[in-house]
């Protein structure tokens, strides 16, 4: 499989920590540069947007972990990830956990790791006859059996709401044509959706799943160097938006907030 791979110029500007002022106070730095240079006056401003950075940095890093411990956020990753770099110059450093309570980046993930298998671990695999008598009702009442058969306008809608991948796995569309030909791809589409939903059967690599290996370094010297993606084929997760669409509204009314 080709992967390509891309770097992303980032700076201090775009960061969610840049307040208003600071944005001025950097303009202004960059004002009295262009008139007088490195000058006394300069390097004041620079002081005291440097200052101010790292206040904003550790009050947004503090945000965060809290947002984490209440549960308020899926994931801190995507966050954490944007104080990699606190300069204004452009920065490709490598992403690291911040150390909590005197523990490594490596304790750090690792801790995080451990927290969300745990998570997973409370919850039994799902059984049909753990499901209370109401959900069962409506799983196996007559008209619940009915196949349904999905139109080509219906699945040209799905196909072009959908998030069009950057990357594909083995026998998908390339991205550029998934775009460019949505009402023409439609029908094949509806064609093996249909066949599904008659047979009970999934294309078998449907089933399968792709890890694409992502380096966290540079030069990545070993397994721990990288970060596995899990890929699976993008006409799988379209009829998979079919499915969450029907089984949501007979599973939604029996759900009591007061067991979770």
């Amino acid at each position: 499989m080709l992967t390509v791979t891309k770097e992303i110029l980032t700076t201090a500007d775009h960061k969610p920590y840049v307040t208003e002022d600071m944005k001025l106070l950097k303009r202004s730095i960059m004002r009295e540069y262009e008139k007088h240079g490195k000058s006394s006056k300069y390097f004041k401003l620079k002081g005291a947007f440097t200052q101010k950075l790292h206040k904003e940095v550790e009050k947004y890093r503090l945000k965060i972990e809290t947002e984490v411990r209440n549960g308020d956020r899926s994931s801190a990753y995507s966050a954490l990830r944007k104080l990699g770099a606190h300069s204004s110059e452009p920065s490709k450093e490598r992403f690291e956990l911040p150390s909590h309570s005197g523990m490594t980046a490596q304790e750090s993930a690792e801790k995080l790791a451990d927290h969300f298998s745990y998570i997973s671990m409370n919850y039994e695999p799902i059984k049909m006859e753990n499901f209370s008598p109401k959900i069962r009702t409506a799983l196996f009442a007559p008209n619940s059996m009915e196949v349904p058969t999905l139109s080509e306008y219906e699945v040209f809608k799905k196909v072009n709401k959908a998030k069009k991948p950057n990357s594909a796995v083995p026998g998908d569309i390339p991205k550029k044509i998934l775009k460019e030909f949505t009402h023409e791809l439609a029908l094949p589409f509806s064609i093996i959706f249909n066949a599904i939903l008659r047979t009970f059967q999934y294309p078998r690599q449907w089933v399968r799943e792709y890890q694409v290996p992502i380096p966290k370094v540079t030069q990545p010297n070993n397994e721990d160097d990288l970060r596995n993606i899990a890929k699976t084929s993008f006409a799988s997760k379209v009829f998979e938006a079919f499915l969450a669409d029907w089984l949501m509204p007979i599973v939604k009314p029996f759900i009591d907030p007061c067991q979770y």
